[in-house]
């Protein structure tokens, strides 16, 4: 039976409509058409943050011209989750100022359209430039704006900490040209550990963005600081990877880092439970309310000094065969290891490295940190 209330419409008729329904949105109030554009402004930003979630590289120009921010002489480069957070917020506050067109051409004047622009950073050649936001009237449009006079100026004296760390891994390397952010990532992971006493950090960083080399340079600049100078161990680095790259990773760390196998030794999940794995961790079967449970320890002889956990999406399942490996490193004391329980660090390196709250597990109690008194 055919429905005689369904509108029909041929392909001539198409184009008419839609010319119609132009006509008519272009007679609607200010309001109306403010409305619409706010709704097309946020589904366009949520397909980018979705795109990040999806492992697609996003260009800092790419992002700016989406969003319909003033174009910058900055060089195009990937972006990280936090600077598109920082930019949509930027286009927020730049839709929000009166904008005015001269003989409708491409050259419109934009009121205080300079306060939106991205400034360029004098730290530039060694560093990524800062997105900063705009100033404006009212300190309710700036969520940073409330805070506190002594919490902005620790943030500043950290932010300086970072510029001005030293990496001529990267900086002064001919063997490698790495794009800003790379420089910037990998000095925070540097001044975490080494000046504030992080025991565990997140690189978070989008795939295909340069993980390798970050962690490649964070690791020959803590040799060159000295920070493994009191390792006794066989390893001070055990770095963790994918099985299909492992070899990869070797050696770009050998090549473009000068980093030997003495220093660093690539593994995979599945090869630390073979025979080789054995050096690092034991397996030890105990019985629990009538059940076999297979549990893990790390050696103590073998305890590396900085464990890397790439693709660290891997342990998200705390149930499973790595997760449980991840957590015995967590579960070792001073009382069962020594002092080098106390030096450990661990980095997690991911795309995407938690999905809900109980993916955050490994990383948690790796930090070592104290929540209302009760230490992890």
């Amino acid at each position: 039976m055919s429905n005689t209330n369904k509108p029909t419409t041929s392909p001539t008729q198409r184009p008419v409509e839609g010319w119609n329904k132009a006509r008519t949105f272009a007679t609607q109030s200010d309001a109306v058409k403010k409305a619409y554009a706010d709704k097309m402004f946020e589904a366009t930003v949520s397909s980018l943050r979705f795109s990040f979630l999806a492992g697609r590289v996003v260009s800092l120009h790419g992002i700016r011209d989406t969003l319909g921010l003033p174009k910058t002489s900055e060089a195009d480069r990937l972006i990280s989750k936090e600077e598109l957070t920082e930019l949509v917020k930027l286009a927020r506050e730049f839709r929000a100022k009166p904008v005015t067109v001269a003989d409708n051409k491409q050259d419109a004047t934009v009121s205080k359209a300079d306060s939106a622009v991205v400034p360029e950073s004098k730290h530039k050649t060694d560093s990524e430039p800062r997105i900063s936001t705009p100033v404006s009237g009212s300190t309710s449009e700036c969520p940073s704006a409330t805070k506190t006079d002594a919490e902005g100026a620790k943030q500043t004296e950290s932010e300086e900490a970072v510029i001005n760390f030293e990496l001529p891994e990267l900086e002064a390397n001919p063997k490698v040209k790495p794009f800003g952010f790379q420089v910037r990532k990998t000095k925070e992971l540097l001044n975490n550990f080494i000046n504030k006493g992080h025991r565990a950090n997140v690189l978070l960083s989008q795939t295909g963005s340069g993980k390798t080399f970050m962690l490649g340079a964070m690791v020959k600049a803590m040799f060159r600081l000295g920070f493994f100078k009191d390792y006794a161990g066989m390893w001070p680095v055990l770095y963790i990877t994918k099985a299909p790259i492992v070899t990869q990773t070797d050696k770009v760390l050998e090549k473009q880092f000068g980093l030997t196998a003495r220093q660093v030794h690539v593994t995979n999940i599945e090869q630390l439970r073979s025979t080789l794995g054995r050096i690092f961790i034991h397996e030890e079967t105990v019985v629990i309310q009538g059940q076999e449970h297979i549990i893990f320890k790390w050696r103590p002889r073998a305890l590396p000094r900085l464990v890397i956990w790439d693709e660290a999406q891997i342990l998200m399942n705390i149930d499973s065969t790595q997760s449980k490996i991840a957590q015995a490193l967590n579960d070792i004391t001073e009382l069962s290891h020594g002092q080098e329980a106390n030096k450990v660090i661990q980095v997690f390196s991911s795309a995407t490295p938690f999905m809900r709250l109980t993916h955050t597990k490994c990383f948690a109690v790796a930090t070592r940190t104290t929540m209302k008194g009760i230490p992890l």
